[in-house]
């Protein structure tokens, strides 16, 4: 964050402190004179003033002579995307009401929180301008459908520029298939931990199939994967739109080890799906004394 910081003579001494308040949180800060801006032998070219900057602040002593100047400065900030504050000191610079929402007018006491807030917020938006135009430069447009690829692809890092760029970890493709469900079927646990790790709904049931993630993995008996999911706060209980739970799934497929897992982390075999059916009476159905063991045990 770099900031043009635009003073009186009389306001000086509080654009130093002001500046000093940026500076203390890693902004650059460089200050200017607006009596004197116009005077070649001290700036050379008002226009230079905004170059590179993120930011223009004026601190106003409420001289009405230092109006159009201001506005010269406003007006190419604005076109610039370069954001204006004004710190008004005694009665303030008398700013045109229908101009002054495309800037933030300030009382001194103000500035401090008001930055704070302000780095944070420039911070998001420079990372998310920043993986734009990386992906940019490697040809992929910001587009849903382009995220929605490379997760399927299984580029992590692009993904991950995806979601620096502010795309949504919990993104649905055409289907009403979370994006983190695709990953799981795709089987790229790298991808998968990137979107859990940008607040992807874990627990998202898709469209499709009804499924969570975590019984995708179950059903692609990734135990790479489900581990990643259980361990993030997966619930290992949640139904499918069949009633199901991801260990009736896994019961369904004769996995022992995927049971295991799944009781490890809080499964409960007495869950009944639609048809009435619980792991433990499928695992009775199917004479599956080892799950059944395992199962008994659990419960006991």
């Amino acid at each position: 964050m770099r900031t043009a910081l635009i003073h009186s003579p009389s306001t000086e001494d509080k654009a130093l402190v002001v500046g000093s308040i940026m500076t203390t949180k890693g902004c650059g800060v460089e200050y200017f004179n607006i009596k004197r801006i116009w005077d070649s032998a001290y700036c050379r070219n008002p226009v230079q003033v905004l170059d590179s900057k993120s930011h223009l602040v004026y601190i106003s002593d409420g001289d009405s002579d230092d109006l159009s100047s201001f506005l010269f400065f406003a007006g190419m900030a604005l076109g610039k995307g370069i954001r204006v504050i004004v710190v008004e000191i005694a009665k303030g610079l008398v700013i045109p009401e229908n101009i002054r929402h495309l800037g933030v007018v300030l009382k001194p006491e103000e500035f401090e929180d008001f930055i704070y807030t302000e780095i944070e917020r420039f911070r998001i938006e420079d990372k998310k301008a920043h993986a734009r135009r990386i992906l940019l430069d490697r040809g992929i447009s910001c587009f849903d459908e382009n995220f929605i690829m490379m997760v399927t692809s299984g580029d992590a890092e692009s993904v991950s520029l995806f979601l620096d760029a502010g795309f949504d970890p919990s993104l649905a493709d055409a289907k009403g298939t979370p994006v983190l469900s695709l990953a799981v079927r795709a089987q790229f646990p790298k991808v998968v931990s990137r979107l859990i790790d940008a607040g992807a709904d874990i627990n998202r049931l898709s469209h499709d199939r009804g499924y969570s993630p975590l019984m995708d993995a179950v059903q692609k008996n990734d135990a790479a994967i489900a581990g990643i999911l259980l361990e993030r706060g997966a619930d290992p209980d949640i139904r499918s739109k069949d009633g199901q739970t991801a260990l009736v799934v896994a019961t369904g497929r004769g996995d022992a080890d995927m049971c295991s897992l799944l009781l490890a982390h809080g499964a409960s075999p007495d869950i009944k799906d639609s048809l009435g059916m619980s792991s433990k009476d499928y695992a009775r159905l199917f004479k599956n004394e080892k799950l059944l063991e395992l199962f008994n045990h659990t419960s006991s």
